[in-house]
């Protein structure tokens, strides 16, 4: 099915992800990977780049976001492995290219380290690799303020009632300080609160699994794995200068964790949202990186 605006609209069942989709249908997969506060829609420019390279993008909408299920649990063993579902249903032979933007960043690195053999390459925006980000925190005492909504989000009912509160304003807020001196293009957030709308509380279920006994544990195995077993798929890692949810500085060291090839940069001038806020610059390090690693019989990769 396809809207207005040519984009194509998927599913699969058990667990029922819905998707957007975009270029030949018969190109190799290209999957795109969501946060919060978001939608599959922040990473329409990069999926039409993708798309007009000969890759079939696709972006689905992560567990709890309506119109995909919205029924937990939402640990990170669980992202992943809904990742993994949708891989054997859109690819069942040939591995994938895997583009991950805040949780979908650590849906990403959980992935790819779980099942690397069905990765081609990967891309992680704005979150670095989960080992690091914790050891980070011991060095960046800011960041602790700059997480500190996430213990907000533990509060059930009043952290609800406050991020829907006078339209959603709370998530304004978020967007702005968190990509600073930068706005969103005219509709996007509107989006974005429409889904919440339709989803809440099931977002902020993310944040309730890091404490929950449950959550807890099945994360902290998940992360010692990746801490004990370095990840070999190709990963390249962008981020913001200005971010103003984590600071690229969480990032120093990671490479450690990765046995296969590893490269980060840093992007002046660009908030959380860099994907949205410097596309072109995005698109020219993830067209060198697949360029490298998963290409395409495409002439847009060798510009």
């Amino acid at each position: 099915m396809s809207d207005t605006n040519g984009w194509r609209q998927g599913s699969i069942d058990e667990p029922r992800l819905s998707f957007l989709e975009a270029g030949p249908p018969d190109g190799p997969v290209a999957i795109c990977v969501h946060g919060f506060p978001d939608t599959p829609a922040s990473f329409r420019a990069l999926m039409r780049q993708l798309a007009h390279a000969g890759y079939r993008a696709i972006a689905p909408w992560l567990r709890g976001y309506a119109p995909s299920t919205l029924v937990g649990p939402f640990h990170q063993p669980q992202i992943a492995d809904d990742l993994l579902r949708l891989v054997d249903v859109v690819s069942p032979r040939d591995p994938v290219i895997l583009i991950g933007h805040d949780w979908g960043a650590l849906a990403t690195y959980a992935a790819v380290g779980l099942a690397p053999w069905r990765f081609r390459a990967a891309v992680t925006l704005a979150i670095p690799h989960p080992v690091a980000f914790t050891k980070g925190l011991r060095r960046d005492l800011g960041q602790w303020g700059r997480s500190s909504y996430m213990a907000f989000f533990q509060l059930r009912g009043l952290a609800d009632a406050r991020v829907a509160a006078g339209g959603y304003k709370y998530i304004d807020e978020l967007w702005r300080r968190w990509s600073p001196g930068w706005a969103p293009p005219p509709g996007h957030l509107e989006e974005v609160k429409a889904c919440l709308a339709a989803s809440l509380p099931s977002p902020l279920g993310y944040y309730r699994a890091l404490m929950s006994p449950r959550g807890m544990i099945a994360n902290h195995r998940l992360w010692e794995k990746l801490r004990k077993a370095p990840i070999p798929v190709p990963t390249l890692h962008l981020h913001g200068d200005r971010d103003g949810c984590v600071s690229p500085e969480l990032g120093r060291g990671q490479e450690a964790l990765f046995c296969g090839e590893f490269r980060s940069a840093t992007l002046a001038a660009a908030g959380h949202w860099l994907h949205m806020e410097r596309p072109d610059e995005v698109w020219r390090q993830v067209s060198r990186w697949l360029a490298a690693f998963a290409p395409v019989e495409s002439d847009v990769l060798k510009e």
